[in-house]
């Protein structure tokens, strides 16, 4: 019972928590970084398609829920995003293709999650490099929620089995990683 509450609430806070990052978009106050969320949308995809091979958990349903909400947010991030595509956002890019071309050929789920985790740092490190310019461009209870939902999702997978958790535990440890830079940043630039 705890279990399913724990995989319930991860999926909730995912979708709850990105509602506001989604108004804030919309209203100018957040700006996404683009090659970021593209990268996270199709690693996520990836991630999902490798657990569907698996098989299926709380994790696979906050990846699921996630591709929706990463989908929709670098799409807007066309429109609204922050800065200018640098030569770092078409390298961290680029890494991701070749990582996907990667995991194609590998065909190991094991692997391939190992895959995931290194090219989603490429989308990571932009996130961490625009909160360390622009701190106030993100909206920090989004990231907390999808923080506390991978937390959630690892826990209710009920499982040690690195192709089910370890993305999703990554992605609690990176979400986690981005609300601490976002706080110290923004109490650093209100001195």
């Amino acid at each position: 019972m705890l279990l399913t509450i724990l995989g319930l609430s991860a999926v909730i806070l995912q979708v709850g928590g990105f509602l506001p990052y989604i108004r804030d978009i919309l209203i100018g106050k957040t700006k996404p970084e683009r090659a970021s969320f593209w990268i996270f949308s199709l690693l996520t995809s990836v991630s999902l398609v490798v657990q569907l091979s698996d098989k299926i958990s709380w994790a696979t349903a906050l990846l699921a829920t996630s591709l929706l909400t990463l989908l929709t947010i670098a799409t807007l991030s066309i429109k609204y995003g922050y800065g200018s595509f640098h030569m770092r956002d078409t390298l961290s890019v680029l890494f991701a293709i070749m990582g996907v071309i990667l995991w194609q050929l590998t065909s190991q789920p094991l692997i391939a999650v190992s895959i995931v985790i290194l090219i989603d740092l490429s989308g990571v490190w932009l996130i961490l490099l625009k909160v360390w310019e622009a701190p106030q461009t993100e909206t920090l209870f989004a990231w907390a929620a999808g923080a506390l939902a991978a937390t959630f999702a690892t826990i209710a997978a009920q499982s040690l089995d690195p192709v089910q958790i370890g993305f999703i535990g990554y992605s609690a440890i990176a979400n986690w990683l981005i609300v601490i830079l976002i706080i110290y940043r923004r109490k650093v630039l209100d001195r």
